[in-house]
């Protein structure tokens, strides 16, 4: 059973590093300041905060509770960049489902993405994401382009402590554009009491691959701090997230050695 476990992970991955398409770094790069990003902003394993389920819906599992939340991101201190999310997860007719609305840019240059997406059960520990994101570029005055992408994500729960998975951004585009990279990543995600350990290598594009850690910790029954590290960008990241009953708040600082702050705040709500 483990062997087939990896190997329903193994090749997506093969199949991943044959078949990608190397285009040139362009939109959509930026993942957001959610509370993802305090840990590193790692998406094949994980996390199952809500901005994270727009990229890999698997980790929403056979069920999911009803979430709201609401970000808003300052990338870049000192530049007129700003960004804004609210995401959605619940169940609807037994099937988990997420979808969300992300914007991020200027007066000049601006990002608009629609996404939505679901889980399905391979088996007890494995399952299998779907999302259907709808992204529009605008720059000035000229006309947005626009283009429709299917992402798959797959995530496999070896045992209650380790956690593997992948995910293939954009994999099939409608038109296909060069800008709106294919994005693929391989992550593992180990448990141990209140702390998780997060790691992915992540290739977007024809930029260099880029290899992510971070780590979650519960420091009191309803406080979590975060840290995450990506090599590629030499960037550091700490956040921390408060939660009581059904509302929770958190904050993000991400630094990277040649970019300004960015900083991000979201609320969420569980009904």
């Amino acid at each position: 059973m483990r062997r087939i476990k990896k190997s329903a992970v193994l090749w997506p991955s093969l199949v991943g590093t044959m078949l990608f398409i190397q285009i040139s770094y362009a939109a959509f790069e930026f993942q957001g300041i959610g509370w993802a990003a305090a840990a590193g902003n790692i998406s094949a394993v994980g996390l199952d905060h809500p901005d994270r389920l727009l990229i890999n819906p698997a980790l929403m599992g056979d069920s999911t509770e009803p979430r709201i939340t609401m970000d808003y991101f300052r990338p870049y201190a000192g530049l007129d960049l700003q960004g804004s999310r609210i995401t959605g997860t619940l169940t609807l007719g037994g099937h988990p489902v997420v979808a969300g609305l992300q914007y991020f840019g200027d007066q000049i240059y601006r990002e608009l993405q629609v996404t939505g997406g679901r889980s399905f059960a391979l088996g007890q520990d494995t399952f299998l994401g779907l999302a259907l994101s709808w992204n529009q570029v605008g720059v000035a005055e000229l006309t947005p382009t626009r283009s429709a992408a299917v992402s798959v994500a797959l995530t496999v729960e070896l045992n209650d402590h380790v956690q593997i998975g992948s995910t293939w951004q954009n994999m099939l585009q409608l038109p296909a554009v060069d800008w709106l990279p294919q994005t693929y990543c391989l992550g593992a995600a180990f448990q141990a009491g209140p702390l998780s350990i997060l790691t992915q290598a992540r290739k977007s594009g024809a930029l260099p691959m880029d290899l992510q850690l971070g780590l979650i910790a519960r420091v009191w029954h309803c406080l979590q701090l975060a840290t995450g590290y990506a090599d590629l960008s030499q960037s550091m990241a700490l956040g921390w997230r408060y939660h009581q009953g059904d509302l929770a708040v958190y904050y993000v600082i991400n630094s990277s050695a040649e970019l300004p702050v960015s900083q991000g705040l979201g609320l969420e709500v569980q009904f």
